[in-house]
């Protein structure tokens, strides 16, 4: 790629063709010039007033996945969010976060060493290991940003040394936010142990059998893409070969780190209010900053294959919305329950009865003639645990029996 070229004049707003011409006129070889989206080229522009010659992102970006096509057994959707993915890496240093990429398999044989060496040929100061310890992995990180780098470490057969080190999972899940660090206890001179705060500037991706090893908060900070068994009929077209192959996705990788470098202001702007579907909320949202605005850059098929990503892999969820709306409802029944009843104590069975009076669904009765040690008692117990709402003996009268105190239910009733 050839050095970039610089405007020394005001960018305005205007349509991309004249955008275009207007380049042109003043003597700069447009044709093959980054097609930068008429929607925020000029803000691009303002920010860094360069036009970088070389090839277009999108085209780089299909090529990419081209290659990954040809050699791995996936599917269009899990291709082309490894593709965002990788891309993604080479804004780390402006991302404000930076989501995980997670395979797994039920057993071996499915690739999954496989992806993470494109991965690796594809992603900017990439480290690939097998096994690492804590220590190890803050001294690599630390030493590569004092060098001015974001590494991308990638981690293979994680399922055999996860489980001794749980301090890989604090230090991935801190790794997702811009900023994230570990505080951890280490030996220090004279034997003495201090707490020592280690920067966790990095991407990760990660890759294990089973799922044993995947706990919450990974999910929450991870795409997922489960691979399966490679078998006769499933082989892809080609086969990995390092020698072959990793110079080849290595050079584009240097022409798509190149393009993104160059429009890392934009990037750190328009991740913040990046258009993507309502329903996506919370961690899933952050998840997908920062790709799709580089899907925005790329232009070509990616901006709309971007969102119609994060709505497939982190939309809404049909059947959890609708557990959800039951969890609701049972909270407003119980709330008119201790309303009608003028209290501030009921019994576990006088609840029941009332829930069962307003049509609320409760598991059917299993034997017994006290309702809260029955199927009914168990499934409210259930569905009022993650609220850390008890079911206590309480005293009512000169009976002492389960029961349930509207004090405990004040806040779960907050949220409706």
């Amino acid at each position: 790629m050839t050095q970039p070229e610089y405007t020394d004049e005001e960018p305005k707003v205007e349509d991309a063709g004249t955008f275009w011409k207007r380049l042109k006129e003043r003597g700069i070889n447009t044709d093959n010039v980054i097609q930068i989206p008429v929607t925020w080229h000029h803000e691009y522009l303002a920010k860094r007033q360069i036009v970088a010659s070389g090839a277009r992102l999108d085209a780089l970006m299909d090529k990419a996945r081209a290659f990954m096509e040809a050699r791995l057994f996936m599917s269009a959707d899990n291709l082309d969010l490894l593709t965002l993915w990788a891309t993604a890496t080479h804004a780390a240093p402006v991302a404000s976060f930076r989501p995980i990429l997670a395979l797994t398999s039920s057993g071996p044989g499915s690739g999954k060493s496989t992806v993470l060496k494109m991965v690796a040929a594809l992603t900017p100061n990439s480290f690939l290991q097998e096994s690492i310890t804590p220590p190890a992995l803050y001294r690599h990180v630390e030493a590569a940003n004092k060098g001015g780098v974001r590494p991308t470490m990638l981690l293979d057969e994680v399922d055999t040394y996860f489980k001794r080190h749980d301090d890989m999972k604090n230090t991935l899940n801190a790794a997702f936010e811009e900023g994230g660090k570990r505080i951890v206890s280490e030996k220090g001179t004279n034997d003495n142990y201090v707490n020592v705060t280690h920067r966790i500037d990095a991407t990760f991706a990660v890759a294990g059998i089973g799922v044993d090893w995947v706990w919450p908060a990974l999910q929450d900070r991870a795409f997922m893409v489960h691979m399966v068994k490679l078998r006769s009929g499933t082989m892809p077209p080609q086969s990995w070969v390092s020698g072959r192959d990793k110079p080849q996705l290595e050079g584009l990788a240097k022409q798509i780190g190149a393009i993104v470098k160059a429009g890392l202001d934009g990037l750190r702007t328009a991740q913040v209010d990046v258009e993507m579907s309502d329903g996506i909320i919370g961690r899933d949202r952050d998840k997908w900053r920062m790709m799709i605005a580089v899907a925005d850059m790329a232009g070509g098929r990616w901006p709309k294959r971007a969102r119609e990503l994060a709505l497939l892999i982190s939309g809404p969820d049909d059947e959890a919305a609708e557990r959800d709306e039951q969890e609701r409802k049972l909270l407003r029944a119980i709330r008119v329950a201790f309303d009608e009843a003028a209290t501030d104590r009921i019994t576990a069975s006088d609840l029941i009865s009332s829930l069962r009076a307003r049509g609320v669904d409760l598991a059917p009765t299993v034997g017994g003639d006290t309702p809260h040690v029955t199927a009914d008692g168990k499934y409210l117990r259930t569905k009022l645990k993650p609220y850390a709402i008890p079911n206590k003996k309480l005293r009512f009268g000169d009976k002492v029996v389960h029961g349930y105190d509207r004090a405990w239910f004040e806040q779960a009733w907050r949220g409706l």
